[in-house]
């Protein structure tokens, strides 16, 4: 059984496609609120789900997403990175 978790907020990297897209709907439909990061990102109409764009393959990105974050939710419950395991160095 899936718990509900209404009030919390996750980080998702890689969140234009594939499995981090996957992982945005999935915690969504849990009640989480979302800061989706990925390189190059659309803006989404749900209040929750907010766009970060940038690679956090840069060390002045990877602040951007927990800021927003906190800036906007207060808070930061969870961060996933599904594309982590699949690189060997920076985007190109």
């Amino acid at each position: 059984m899936t718990t509900p978790a209404p009030g919390r907020v996750a980080i998702i990297t890689g969140a234009s496609q594939g499995i981090g897209a996957g992982l945005v709907t999935a915690y969504r439909q849990l009640g989480f609120a979302v800061i989706a990061n990925s390189r190059s990102i659309a803006e989404s109409s749900d209040s929750l789900t907010v766009a970060v764009a940038g690679d956090v393959a840069d060390p002045t990105v990877c602040e951007r997403p927990v800021q927003t974050a906190v800036d906007r939710f207060g808070r930061v419950d969870a961060a996933k990175a599904p594309d982590i395991d699949h690189q060997t160095g920076p985007h190109t």
